[in-house]
């Protein structure tokens, strides 16, 4: 059976692939090599989302796309890489709202999706309250590596998923937490990541691409499963149609399918 994600079309809405901006590639090189692994595994587009924290420290608002449409330049002197897009993976803190609304922090594609990280530790207080804050102010929040919050894993873990997916929430899964040495407890963390995109939690995957190594862009592995567990409309509208949405900035419904 040909792989549905490597083998066809998928849209990648959370990497590290902009060189020399934050913790991901940390060079043009490294970068270009990090799109052509991704366009192997199917990569018809990336949104490429450096960390924001409000900090000061970070590259950021018109810095940030200076350097993004410099990339795209000698991204477009090679033939067959992924169309590129830019946003921002943000650390959740008390001035976000303020960032976003200024450009100094970026939504995805410049959509109204945000890609909204926490700390692991961080409270499902702290999340419903960002949600809620999000969703007032117009915005789509999309919770990045959801996998990886403590609150949203303890006893009333599925509770609270659905309580934020009721508020409007989007969960993004990373693809190497469905690989068998990838979570972040191999093994039991695994197990869990597959049950939830069974029950259809989760509305995007993301590579989270840091690297060339550990964090690369490739997951065959998750692909593998994905296709073995997954009915093809279904993973096709989670890998390619609900990212083709946030690019567009629509709301993806299953008659938009080809």
């Amino acid at each position: 059976m040909q792989n549905k994600t490597c083998g066809n079309r998928y849209i990648d809405i959370h990497s590290h692939m902009l060189p020399a901006v934050d913790d991901g590639a940390d060079s043009l090189e490294t970068a270009m090599d990090m799109l052509r692994r991704s366009a192997k595994a199917g990569a018809e587009a990336v949104i490429l989302t450096p960390h924001y924290s409000g900090r000061g420290q970070e590259v950021a608002g018109q810095r940030l796309r200076d350097v993004f449409e410099a990339f795209l330049d000698e991204v477009g002197k090679q033939d067959g890489l992924p169309r590129l897009y830019l946003g921002n993976e943000i650390l959740w803190y008390d001035g976000a709202l303020e960032s976003l609304k200024s450009g100094e922090a970026l939504s995805l594609a410049d959509s109204r999706y945000v890609l909204t990280e926490f700390y692991p530790t961080s409270s499902y207080m702290e999340m419903e309250r960002a949600v809620r804050g999000l969703g007032m102010a117009g915005y789509i929040p999309v919770i990045a590596h959801y996998e990886r919050y403590r609150a949203l894993k303890e006893d009333q873990g599925q509770e609270r998923i659905e309580e934020l997916m009721h508020q409007g929430a989007l969960l993004q899964m990373n693809y190497h937490s469905l690989e068998k040495d990838g979570g972040l407890i191999p093994g039991r963390d695994t197990r869990w990541c597959r049950r939830e995109v069974l029950r259809g939690h989760v509305s995007f995957l993301g590579t989270d691409a840091h690297d060339l190594g550990r964090r690369s862009p490739s997951h065959e592995e998750a692909a593998a499963w994905l296709t073995k567990h997954m009915d093809e409309e279904e993973l096709q509208g989670m890998l390619y149609y609900g990212p083709l949405a946030v690019i567009g900035d629509t709301v993806y419904a299953g008659d938009q399918r080809n």
